[in-house]
């Protein structure tokens, strides 16, 4: 065999590859458009953005986090708006990222009113992440399972109860029993009333401070009440002297007496000749009604004259005295007020010996 000169060798290669340089091209053509499609497709993602409001972006990028891509989306996060997957998460090649914006929700109490930006769905949840603790009757306003939106106001009425116990005097109840043992008029006292004690447990309700509900919740007797039980009379009739006299009522009166104010009475005069007794001057004296000032004798066709107060036993009213018998009430007197009478005597001798008694009277309404 013979040697092929080296000098011939690479004349030859050079020559082939002056003849083939264009195929070389377009075989490192078509490599690198293979390399570049396989690192396209290897590298390239696919990222859609949804934001709650509606908002959709699609986005095809190198990037390999959702904070890069999110950048070059030119996507804004709010104020305690939330994203998920999280910033930090490297991206896939086909991925979708969801944005949930952040919105105020106001929150009031009594002394305070706060905004709040939050993406929670319920009152509860927003009550919670505020730390805000809740008594067992606080009022939340919309209720804590409601949701919110935007612009939603949570009121919450804090609601505090108080207790307290007072006592209470129980008024007593006066009973009147009717007897015929006693006079018309009169009565007797044969209990007496004695009020009784109640303990009250009162519970007081009051929103942010502010009295709203008083009411009593149990009640407990310490002390019964004790009624006054009265007897009261309805004996009508009277027997005395032989005669039936029916009386609409008794009294016990003040008794005094005078005289029909003339000299053979007996009745001191003055210098003017008016009399002591009657204040008349000369002659014998008249009764208010007009009556001759007269001494009776206390029977029903004499009967004795006595002054009283139109008040208590109207003029012109027959009486029964006990122990003296029948009057009429005929005169009136200055000093005769109230629950007294005047006694017309025959002497001012008599007048002054019956002093001052404490008499029965029964005013008459018939006597047969």
């Amino acid at each position: 065999m013979e040697d092929i000169p080296i000098a011939s060798g690479k004349r030859r290669v050079g020559s082939w590859l002056k003849h083939n340089f264009p195929l070389l091209i377009l075989v490192f053509i078509l490599l690198a458009s293979i390399t570049v499609s396989l690192c396209y497709e290897h590298f390239q993602k696919e990222v859609v953005f949804t934001v709650d409001d509606g908002q959709e972006v699609a986005l095809t990028t190198w990037k390999s986090t959702v904070q890069e891509a999110l950048t070059e989306a030119e996507i804004h996060l709010g104020f305690r708006d939330e994203i998920y997957p999280s910033l930090d998460t490297p991206l896939d090649k086909e991925m979708q990222v969801f944005i949930k914006r952040a919105f105020p929700v106001q929150i009031t109490t009594h002394d305070d009113e706060i905004t709040y930006w939050t993406t929670e769905t319920s009152v509860r949840d927003i009550i919670n992440a505020l730390d805000i603790v809740l008594g067992a009757e606080d009022e939340v306003e919309p209720s804590l399972s409601s949701r919110v939106e935007k612009e939603t106001t949570i009121n919450i009425a804090r609601i505090e109860k108080e207790y307290l116990v007072e006592e209470v005097e129980l008024a007593y109840s006066v009973i009147r029993r009717g007897t015929v043992n006693l006079d018309r008029g009169t009565t007797r006292t044969v209990q007496r009333g004695k009020p009784g004690l109640r303990e009250d447990t009162i519970e007081i309700v009051y929103r942010d401070g502010e009295e709203i509900e008083r009411q009593v919740i149990s009640s407990e007797i310490i002390e019964p009440e004790q009624n006054q039980i009265i007897k009261v009379g309805e004996r009508s009739v009277l027997s005395r002297s032989g005669y039936t006299m029916n009386f609409s009522r008794s009294l016990t009166v003040t008794a005094v007496a005078y005289c029909p104010g003339t000299e053979e009475a007996g009745c001191p005069m003055n210098s003017e000749g008016r009399s002591h007794c009657t204040g008349s001057q000369g002659g014998t004296a008249r009764t208010a009604t007009g009556r001759l000032a007269v001494a009776g004798s206390g029977t029903r066709s004499n009967p004795h004259i006595i002054a009283v107060d139109p008040r208590v036993i109207p003029l012109g009213t027959k009486v029964y005295i006990e122990g003296y018998g029948i009057a009429i009430a005929a005169d009136t007197g200055g000093a005769i007020r109230g629950n007294k009478i005047d006694i017309l005597m025959k002497t001012h001798d008599q007048a002054l010996r019956f002093g001052r008694r404490s008499l029965k009277v029964y005013v008459l309404t018939s006597i047969r």
